[in-house]
């Protein structure tokens, strides 16, 4: 075990030490401390993938606390090996790295809430007014619409944000680059054609508009 990293593994991969090691360097780059959960799972519907994010890890236990815990699924860890692609792993460790230091989790969760609360109240507004059912309709589906699309706005800063600490962090600007881009060929080939989104935004910024940006950056 590297600086209190517990690797939880539901896929049977032994890449453990190598990967242990890389979680313990970028966590001691930001300066986190104490016990850290890493959750290897199997790949879901959309793709291989890696977040941060709550998680019950006593869920027979009544009342026990959600921790947050970085989820790696069996795709990145066949794509990010931790011995032959480490610069590249490491980049996608400082990125969710940098959403545990800022409480991004939470921040969203609070956001999402406030949200919610701000097209409830104009719901009641709106039904206060008697208005007729299709006017109704429609109301709803623009304050649907609108919502999704502040939501993602506000995501898509956080996204950035990480991205460029990331770099901070590592100094590999290739590295950072490809990981973001190898992650989104991944994901996309198994997600459906982005006319929602079209509508409602995206939650995270074109690998384009990514690489761009971090081209763009200069740290002394």
């Amino acid at each position: 075990m590297y600086d209190n990293i517990i690797i939880h593994d539901s896929t049977s991969n032994k890449t453990y030490l190598e990967l242990q090691k890389l979680v313990s360097e970028i966590k001691q780059k930001y300066c986190i401390f104490g016990e850290f959960h890493v959750l290897i799972k199997d790949d879901p519907a959309n793709g291989p993938n890696i977040e941060m994010k709550m998680v019950d890890l006593n869920p027979k236990k009544w009342f026990s606390k959600r921790t947050e815990v970085l989820i790696i699924t069996k795709g990145i860890l066949e794509n990010f090996s931790p011995i032959t692609n480490a610069d590249e792993l490491k980049a996608l460790l400082a990125h969710e790295f940098s959403h545990t230091l800022h409480k991004d989790i939470k921040f969203k969760g609070i956001t999402g809430v406030v949200i919610g609360l701000i097209d409830l109240i104009l719901l009641d507004i709106l039904l206060q007014t008697n208005q007729n059912l299709i006017i109704i309709i429609v109301t709803v589906i623009l304050m649907i619409i609108v919502s999704f699309r502040v939501f993602y706005h506000i995501n898509r800063k956080l996204e950035t944000r990480c991205d460029e600490e990331a770099y901070c962090k590592t100094q590999n600007r290739e590295a950072l680059k490809n990981a973001i881009k190898k992650v989104g060929y991944l994901g996309t080939q198994n997600r459906l054609g982005g006319v929602i989104h079209c509508i409602i935004g995206y939650s995270h910024p074109s690998d384009e508009e990514r690489s761009a940006r971090i081209d763009s950056l200069t740290f002394n």
